[in-house]
């Protein structure tokens, strides 16, 4: 009777449904992005449908939960054009793109040892990247 209770100060069930509930347990950093609201409803159908696209397209679950935990919601596109991999520092993300650009290429070794990887990590992520626990790099342009 509870359950019907709080249902209905959440204006999902009218006085005196007597339909079925649906109680689950579901765990995981993906889960907990779909509960909704101070009532702890889940949202089954969208959870179902973004783990199909997972499913379908072998995303990272993961990487899928940190994006929506970030951004709020999840879409394909956004989430293709905004992820850049697993990293197991800023450092190490700002290294790989050093060297994926090509930034140090044209000077030479000498010189380049001077570049503070540190100091380039830390701008990146002030602003123009975002990286979630885990190691989840997200492009925030």
């Amino acid at each position: 009777a509870d359950v019907h209770l709080t249902l209905q100060a959440a204006g999902l069930v009218t006085e005196g449904y007597g339909g079925d509930v649906l109680a689950a347990d579901i765990e995981g950093a993906l889960a907990s992005c779909f509960y909704v609201s101070r009532y702890d409803l889940f949202d089954l159908p969208r959870y179902v449908e973004v783990s199909e696209e997972i499913e379908r397209h072998d995303l990272d679950r993961d990487a899928v939960a940190a994006f929506i935990d970030w951004s709020g919601s999840f879409d394909l596109d956004s989430f293709g054009d905004s992820y850049m991999g697993k990293h197991s520092s800023e450092e190490a993300f700002a290294e790989q793109l050093v060297e994926d650009c090509g930034m140090l290429a044209d000077i030479p070794e000498h010189v380049a040892r001077y570049f503070d990887m540190e100091a380039f990590a830390r701008d990146l992520f002030l602003g123009d990247y975002y990286m979630a626990d885990g190691g989840y790099v997200f492009d925030s342009i």
